[in-house]
């Protein structure tokens, strides 16, 4: 009860609050036509939720920004592997996952795209 008190108290700086925040706006600005306005606030959500920590909501921001700036333009594949970084970092094993993303994404070959991406950087 304490916890849910401070946190009510505190919403407006609570990290999953502005994560969710961030990636409203990004879909809504998307949505809008405002691809930079998107994208800035994409960012935003997905390092706020990269810097607390959230590899969940990080995830969703990524699929967001994905679905909402990057499919209209053809660039999906720009960020898959670092969607698969968040997938590859949850408990359950990447398979299910892929429903959660939805919009067609696969998580099995994001995950892949991340490791083949991460291997590509150490030689």
């Amino acid at each position: 009860i304490v916890a849910a008190q401070t946190d009510i108290r505190n919403w407006q700086t609570h990290p999953v609050m502005l994560t969710q925040s961030y990636a409203a706006i990004g879909r809504s600005q998307a949505k809008l036509g405002n691809v930079n306005e998107a994208v800035t606030a994409f960012e935003a959500a997905i390092n706020e939720a990269h810097r607390c920590e959230l590899p969940f909501l990080e995830m969703l921001t990524h699929r967001d920004y994905i679905v909402h700036v990057l499919d209209g333009q053809g660039k999906r594949d720009t960020q898959m592997a670092r969607l698969g970084a968040c997938v590859s970092r949850m408990v359950l094993p990447a398979e299910q996952y892929s429903p959660v993303l939805g919009s067609g994404i696969d998580a099995v070959a994001a995950v892949a795209a991340f490791k083949s991406s991460r291997d590509r950087g150490t030689r």
